[in-house]
């Protein structure tokens, strides 16, 4: 249910005009479950009065439309962790990312490591975009220190801690 209620909620602020953009980063073997134009979430679940380009961003990148035409659709951007960890890669996605785009981190216990080139590239795309949602059922696989990237690229200030150093002293004692 996580990803109909992004998906849902993504159509009600994109209604409202507060964003209209929704780039998804997951695990490169959930990138199908977003993008399929057949048997996707988002080919099941985004409104069919609702104008949808759905781009998957990847080595070759795919394209497909949803519900009526229109000049400018709803547009949804579906990549994976893995992809984006180069800096080519991550400038492709940074030129789309503006106050009114929303990140979503599938899986965000892929970026549980606040040094890797995934982590630090989700964080890159936070800074430019308006909003940001993590997705995950298992936030905590070994440690509190787990939390850390995430809470920090949901918010800097949602931790209360100015770096991992303070995070660690405060809540993996």
């Amino acid at each position: 249910g996580k990803t109909l209620q992004v998906i849902w909620a993504a159509c009600e602020l994109y209604r409202r005009g507060i964003i209209n953009r929704v780039i998804v980063l997951c695990p490169a073997t959930v990138r199908s479950v977003w993008f399929d134009p057949e048997l996707g979430e988002l080919k099941k679940h985004l409104p069919e009065d609702l104008s949808a380009a759905i781009t998957e961003f990847h080595a070759k990148t795919r394209r497909w439309h949803h519900g009526p035409a229109s000049k400018l659709p709803f547009e949804w951007v579906i990549s994976n962790y893995d992809f984006i960890r180069s800096k080519s890669r991550i400038s492709g996605l940074k030129v789309l990312c503006t106050h009114q785009t929303l990140l979503v981190l599938d899986e965000s216990s892929a970026v549980k490591n606040h040094r890797s080139l995934q982590t630090r590239a989700c964080l890159t795309l936070r800074k430019r975009c308006g909003r940001v949602v993590l997705l995950n059922g298992t936030p905590i696989e070994n440690n509190p220190g787990d939390m850390y990237s995430q809470g920090h690229i949901m918010s800097k200030d949602i931790l209360e801690c100015t770096n991992w150093y303070y995070f660690r002293a405060r809540y993996a004692v």
